[in-house]
């Protein structure tokens, strides 16, 4: 089947970099209003509480990880006896490390 306009934005391979709903007017989140200038001061104002956030929790995803480090992270999981208890589950693993190195390389 097809899908709508709607469905499609939920399922899409990119998403805006900054998103805002007004959730009491449009709860299924289908109208963004980041670029809508009547919601200037109000995007402002969330980009500052997030940055205050980040800054407050340490938040380390501000900082990217070496790919370095994720292989290695990968490599301890995948070496636990994974392949051998639940060779399903290490395959699924396997493809979304191709899948988040994709990513990685796209910028996303």
């Amino acid at each position: 089947g097809k899908l709508n306009e709607a469905q499609s934005l939920h399922l899409a391979q990119t998403r805006p970099e900054e998103e805002l709903y007004d959730l009491s007017k449009d709860p299924w989140e289908i109208h963004n209003l980041a670029a809508d200038p009547a919601h200037k001061n109000r995007l402002a104002a969330f980009r500052k509480l997030l940055m205050k956030w980040v800054e407050d929790s340490n938040d380390q995803g501000r900082f990217p990880e070496s790919e370095a480090m994720f292989d290695s992270d990968m490599t301890a999981s995948l070496s636990t006896g994974l392949r051998k208890k639940d060779p399903v589950h290490a395959r699924k693993l396997r493809a979304n490390i191709t899948l988040m190195k994709k990513w990685q390389a796209e910028g996303k």
